[in-house]
């Protein structure tokens, strides 16, 4: 039986590459004006409008305690439906979808190191960090609930 082979958009977040699910994807778009909103969360940035769905923007750099950059015209968007709800996310740069066979792809048993890694994905010269955007998606709306 052939091993099911996976698509990921490859995107980077400081020196690190992630891999988003292309299933989840709704659009990628350079950034684009977004609404600022209080809150205490240093890493949502606001909110923006895709496909007429309004969703949170956040900034991955932040997320992750990496050290802000300025935003460029090109700086890559990553909007992403997921159960809890549609999501942007903005990295550093957007690279290629990757075709993964299954048998890359080891699980992350790393839980706290790497709360946001559902995977690792072993390609020839980098390792692609395979992005769990369900669980960012359920932080942001449970946030929501609780406010």
């Amino acid at each position: 039986m052939a091993a099911k082979t996976l698509k990921y958009l490859s995107a980077r977040v400081g020196n690190q590459w992630y891999g988003v699910n292309v299933d989840q994807i709704i659009e990628v778009l350079q950034l684009i004006a977004f609404t600022e909103v209080p809150t205490s969360r240093k890493d949502i940035l606001g909110l923006i409008t895709v496909r007429d769905e309004v969703m949170p923007l956040i900034d991955l750099r932040r997320r992750f305690e990496l050290q802000d950059i300025q935003f460029k015209l090109d700086t890559p968007v990553i909007a992403v439906r997921e159960a809890h709800g549609p999501i942007a996310l903005l990295f550093d740069d957007a690279d290629r979808v990757e075709d993964i066979d299954e048998s890359q792809v080891t699980v992350s048993h790393y839980g706290q190191q790497f709360p946001y890694v559902r995977g690792v994905a072993k390609l020839s010269g980098r390792l692609l960090f395979l992005l769990d955007t369900s669980l960012i998606s359920r932080e942001i709306r449970e946030l929501d609930a609780a406010l």
